[in-house]
């Protein structure tokens, strides 16, 4: 199984025509009754060689942590990291194996984190920013040798950490202001990743895969705060709440479709089904409120994905053209 990257790099090499791929493409979103674009597509698994590899890994990193564990968290840990990133030297710049690296990048960048924390005793603002930065660096590092996508969107939460502690230690945040910070963070992570999604119109290079995790981080730091100031989280039911929420998810699901990216309607699906299963227990059981609940938001979201291409056409014609270049583009069906 290959992915419009491998095809890509297949062209750079002189393996296939550009013509020749693009035919290709098309045959394949005819016979799906779909379009490449709209299909939000990242790489996570090729084969279950991919499974195979990230058990292996697991049992060597944690066979490695358990023999090193007298020898103090420094040396415990970095020897963790420094085995991860041995092994992504093959698995993942060589082979390119999609699953293994996502684990090596985590178990590289968490095996740093927890050395951070177990020997600085990060207990000011201070070393929270040095121990979040040196991360961040680390992060920095490993997309420069490895490019994978996922990389940009760790060294982001520990930048957005960084942030977060300079400001603690120069502002005391109530939680209101913590979750104006937490607001703001997110809507400069959704302006990266449109960014990088601007640089991959087609959906068809690695750009787009490290969208694709900014907007995952992006949508939970946006959408929280939002939810939480609405009042719903703290309010009773009410018909009011339950209205509030729908027209909040149906802003969210606009803009999803427009930029074609699921994540936001993905992050707010459980603030609707909570309100709307809870008002629905008014009127009956739980179950049956759950049921109902998840009868209507299941069809919806499948009725919508069907026609997810249509809406995005009908979505496009109403907005000015200023912001459309920002946008991926809209293929006919």
């Amino acid at each position: 199984m290959y992915s419009d990257e491998d095809l890509t790099d297949a062209v750079k090499e002189g393996v296939f025509s550009q013509q020749a791929v693009d035919d290709f493409r098309q045959l394949m979103n005819k016979r799906r009754h779909s379009v490449a674009v709209d299909e939000e597509n990242f790489r996570l698994i090729t084969s279950f060689n991919d499974v195979f590899v990230v058990i292996a890994c697991a049992l060597l990193l944690l066979s490695v942590s358990w023999l090193a564990r007298d020898q103090g968290d420094i040396l415990r840990y970095s020897l963790v990291a420094v085995t991860s990133w041995g092994v992504a030297e093959y698995f993942v710049r060589r082979r390119r194996m999609a699953l293994p690296a996502i684990v090596l990048l985590f178990s590289f960048i968490g095996s740093l984190s927890l050395m951070v924390v177990n020997t600085m005793e990060i207990n000011n603002s201070l070393q929270m920013t040095i121990g979040s930065l040196m991360v961040a660096a680390a992060a920095y590092l490993h997309w420069l040798r490895f490019r994978v996508p996922v990389t940009v969107a760790a060294g982001t939460v520990s930048a957005i950490a960084a942030v977060l502690a300079i400001l603690g230690g120069l502002l005391d945040l109530s939680r209101d202001g913590l979750l104006v910070f937490v607001f703001c963070a997110g809507v400069c992570v959704f302006l990266l990743a449109m960014r990088w999604d601007s640089r991959d119109p087609q959906r068809i290079g690695h750009q787009s895969a490290v969208a694709f995790w900014l907007h995952l981080l992006a949508a939970p730091l946006m959408i929280h705060p939002v939810f939480y100031w609405s009042g719903i989280i703290q309010a009773e039911s009410s018909l009011t709440a339950v209205i509030t929420v729908v027209l909040l998810y149906a802003v969210i699901t606009l803009i999803s479709i427009a930029i074609d990216r699921r994540a936001l309607m993905v992050s707010s699906l459980g603030y609707v089904i909570y309100s709307i299963a809870d008002m629905m227990q008014l009127y009956g059981d739980i179950e049956s409120g759950l049921a109902l609940t998840g009868l209507i938001i299941g069809a919806s979201l499948l009725l919508l994905s069907a026609f997810w291409h249509k809406a995005r056409t009908a979505v496009f014609a109403l907005l000015p053209s200023s912001l459309l270049r920002w946008l991926p583009v809209v293929k006919p069906a």
